[in-house]
């Protein structure tokens, strides 16, 4: 079933300090009439432009004479992301302000000083008409109206197959995820950064530079910035030694670059300025470990686990998960499809699962996982993975195995995904929603489905040129990320 959701209508209201005793409601045609049951106002709304930044619109009423709260209302489109619309006014007392927009969404709201007042419009799709009004009490300006820009070229959209909204969790509002463009598999020239909404519209787009790729973006561990890496390893053919992490806010401002030595796969934000990555160290496969003050430290020395247990292939990192209760990190190798768990802070192995020597079997019945991505811990303490059907059949699933320490062995307890047809020869990952259902990303598969416990399809995104999908993580509230 696929649902449409209703018009964009953004409404930015301002509750007084102090009774408004010369309003009315304003006019709700959106065009002109009377503010305030004495002033003309008029609204002049700007039209799409073919470069961001290029719209603008203007509502004016004069509060002065009549008493109305609100003045001076303006638009504009973002310069760099014509999908974030800014909005102006003119406060004429002290009030709290917060913005309502699309289906019960809003902004924080805001103690605002009488005053010149800006906030940005987030989440309204590109290519679409909007409307905002400022009220105040019993004060309504009139409408205003606008269309954000174009979508820009060469964002990799996808087409919304499947949805069910009755399924989802009300936290998982809209989806970060980076898409690579024009290549197949890794070879990839362009990397977007992109936030969708459940209609599979893009409402955000930035651009990773030309060349690099971005793998594991993410929320800051504050939730107040995005996290982004640029990844050098397969452009510049350098072992990742220029790869960075940025800390940037849903405007498209750095806050801060962070270089992590080495990084081509995987990292994470544990606690503010807080990271670990796994990557390259003068050749040698590595977790390690940067605090807030710069100070680097090797956690795990992958490239001798694997050489010690007669691995046939080197050690490639390509998934990372922080287990926070007890302070241990999950980190997963495709070659020899294995993954250890780490104490964090001693770097000892304290579990070993999959196909390299040593690791401990998986219990009669059980299927064992290959090519495995993004081992995480459930909360029943399990152990989740995006997985190969079987060695030789590359349809991607998500798979859940119980611990069983007394036996140490891995027991299969549920899995998702059987007859897709989606295969996927690289990437991917599998993630335990807060609502119990599952995310499944299919790497370069180029497909998002979300799952319910049962396997019913809630949700489902098909990229029609099959891109390769780094990282995808829901958000609940895009002004967490806001300046």
């Amino acid at each position: 079933m696929i649902r449409s959701f209703a018009p964009w209508i953004i409404l930015v209201a301002v509750a007084c300090t102090e009774p408004d005793k010369g309003s009315d409601k304003g006019p709700s045609d959106g065009a002109s009439g009377t503010t305030g049951g004495t002033t003309p106002a008029t609204t002049t709304s700007g039209g799409s432009s073919s470069s961001s930044g290029g719209a603008t619109g203007t509502s004016t009423s004069s509060s002065t004479l009549t008493g109305d709260p609100i003045a001076d209302v303006s638009w504009s489109l973002h310069e760099e992301i014509g999908a974030i619309v800014e909005v102006s006014w003119t406060q004429v007392r002290d009030g709290e302000v917060h913005v309502e927009f699309g289906d019960q969404l809003s902004s924080p709201t805001v103690t605002r000083a009488a005053g010149v007042q800006t906030e940005l419009l987030l989440g309204i799709p590109y290519d679409s008409d909007f409307t905002f009004q400022i009220v105040s009490g019993d004060f309504s300006s009139p409408e205003v109206t606008g269309r954000t820009d174009p979508l820009p070229e060469g964002v990799p959209a996808p087409v919304l197959e499947d949805a069910d909204s009755s399924a989802w969790g009300e936290s998982d509002r809209w989806l970060l995820i980076g898409v690579g463009t024009e290549g197949e598999g890794w070879d990839v020239d362009t990397f977007w950064k992109l936030i969708l909404d459940r209609d599979g519209r893009v409402v955000w787009a930035h651009e990773t530079p030309m060349g690099y790729r971005t793998f594991y973006m993410q929320p800051s561990a504050d939730g107040s910035a995005i996290l982004w890496d640029e990844n050098t390893f397969w452009t510049d053919w350098d072992q990742g030694k220029g790869s960075v992490v940025h800390r940037m806010t849903i405007d498209g401002t750095i806050l801060e670059t962070i270089a992590l030595s080495g990084l081509h796969h995987t990292f994470l934000e544990l606690e503010p300025g807080w990271l670990v990555w796994g990557g390259f160290d003068d050749g040698r496969e590595v977790v390690r470990e940067r605090s807030p003050d710069g100070e680097i430290r090797q956690i795990f020395d992958c490239t001798t686990y694997w050489e010690e247990r007669g691995a046939g292939e080197a050690c490639d990192g390509n998934g990372l998960f922080w287990n926070q209760g007890d302070d241990t990190l999950y980190f997963s190798s495709d070659a020899e499809h294995s993954v250890v768990e780490l104490d964090r802070a001693s770097g000892e192995v304290l579990h070993l699962w999959g196909q390299l020597s040593g690791a401990w079997p998986f219990s009669e019945g059980s299927t064992p996982f290959w090519k495995q991505h993004s081992p995480t811990r459930t909360p029943e303490g399990r152990l989740m993975v995006s997985t190969w059907t079987a060695q030789d059949d590359h349809e991607v699933l998500a798979r859940e195995y119980e611990i069983d320490e007394a036996n140490q062995t891995l027991r299969e307890v549920w899995s998702c995904g059987q007859g897709s047809g989606i295969e996927a020869d690289y990437a991917g990952e599998a993630h335990r929603l807060g609502s119990g259902n599952t995310l499944l990303n299919y790497g370069v598969g180029g497909h998002v489905r979300e799952y319910t416990p049962d396997c019913a399809v809630a949700w489902h995104l098909r990229w029609p040129d099959q891109n390769l999908l780094g990282r995808g993580v829901f958000l609940d509230d895009l002004y967490a990320l806001s300046p």
